[in-house]
């Protein structure tokens, strides 16, 4: 398994570019400190996935094995945005 830890903080994703690779279980640990509203929600439209994220708490997203790509990943106003490169 490879986890990745994501900080949520002052209108951005940091790490905003995340590089994996496809033959193992991928989990994204998304930490927000950012209490703006868009910080809220984590949308990986390609992948269907819709979270909220709680404030000043990690949040695991499990994504499991995925085929390599490119998975963007914003707020839920597209105003924060990165993306997951799987190679």
């Amino acid at each position: 398994d490879e986890t990745i830890r994501v900080e949520v903080k002052d209108g951005v994703y940091s790490p905003a570019k995340i590089e994996v690779s496809a033959n193992k279980p991928i989990t994204i640990e998304f930490m927000r400190t950012d209490s703006a509203s868009c910080s809220e929600i984590i949308v990986f439209e390609s992948l269907g996935i819709h979270e909220k994220l709680p404030l000043n708490q990690t949040y695991p997203i499990k994504l499991g094995t995925l085929a390599p790509g490119t998975y963007p990943f914003t707020c839920q106003m597209n105003m924060y945005a990165g993306e997951l490169i799987v190679r």
